[in-house]
């Protein structure tokens, strides 16, 4: 089964292993096809990114289909994440990361309506 959203799958289908720290697994963890990527991403944000952007810098995410760029920072108190302009650097959203734990805990019906 995969250790990530614990769905049962043949071996074929998930023979993928990538580590799983946030869910309190240590070592590389087997997870399906669907998950590997999802949780790919999230271990290089939980070990990379979020580092850096609590050292104070500001990531710039380019979009994969768009020429549309996101320019991102954490705030000072460490607890929103702000979208600014690309352009002037001017805050142009923001977002608690407390509304994040419902996607980590895989509820996210509320946040993907925003």
């Amino acid at each position: 089964h995969c250790r990530a959203c614990g769905r049962v799958f043949c071996h074929e289908c998930s023979s993928k292993k990538v580590e799983l720290p946030h869910m309190g697994l240590k070592g590389e963890q087997r997870v399906c096809d669907y998950c590997h990527p999802i949780e790919e991403k999230r271990f290089y944000w939980l070990n990379t990114a979020v580092p850096m952007l609590q050292s104070g810098s500001v990531l710039v995410v380019y979009g994969r289909f768009t020429s549309d760029s996101r320019m991102v920072k954490l705030s000072d108190n460490q607890q929103t994440m702000e979208l600014l302009d690309v352009n002037n650097r001017k805050l142009k959203d923001s977002f608690s990361l407390k509304s994040m734990d419902t996607i980590v805990a895989g509820k996210t019906t509320s946040n993907l309506a925003k």
